[in-house]
């Protein structure tokens, strides 16, 4: 897998943007997204898939998918969410043929409990320093009553 999976732990879900499409042309244009692999533990949660309009001159139209990892899922699992990406043309003028342009894009993610955040030495210091100034204060401000 590469380097920089989605990190989730069993049971967790996140919404994650999978892609920024660009369209430098004039006109907008249509794609068909496609969930290759993943489906188990992915969904798209765009709006009109099968003709999805990326707008003229955009340079981030986001692909956005929802990600949950099933409860009883083993640490370290490993999974990949591929998206096939194919560009709708229309045919212009009698006898033309359309033809289509497809990219796939895919994406790591890895089960993982996340770890608990470990206290320093140092802060237990702090902790420790404050509590005793306390009790040394309260000890004092009794002792200066009697």
């Amino acid at each position: 897998m590469t380097k920089n999976p989605v990190k989730l732990a069993p049971g967790e879900t996140k919404e994650i943007v999978f892609g920024r499409l660009q369209n430098a042309e004039e006109k907008d244009i249509s794609i068909k997204i496609e969930l290759i692999d993943g489906s188990e533990i992915a969904t798209i949660t765009n709006q009109n898939l099968d003709s999805f309009v990326v707008p003229a001159g955009t340079r981030n139209t986001e692909i956005n998918l929802r990600v949950s990892a099933p409860e009883e899922a083993a640490e370290g699992t490993e999974s990949k969410i591929t998206i096939k990406y194919t560009e709708l043309t229309s045919s212009e003028g009698e006898g033309m043929i359309g033809f289509t342009e497809s990219k796939t894009t895919s994406i790591p993610v890895l089960i993982q409990t996340p770890e608990k955040p470990k206290i320093s030495i140092a802060l237990w210091i702090i902790i420790t320093a404050i509590i005793v100034l306390i009790i040394l204060t309260a000890y004092l401000i009794i002792k200066k009553k009697k």
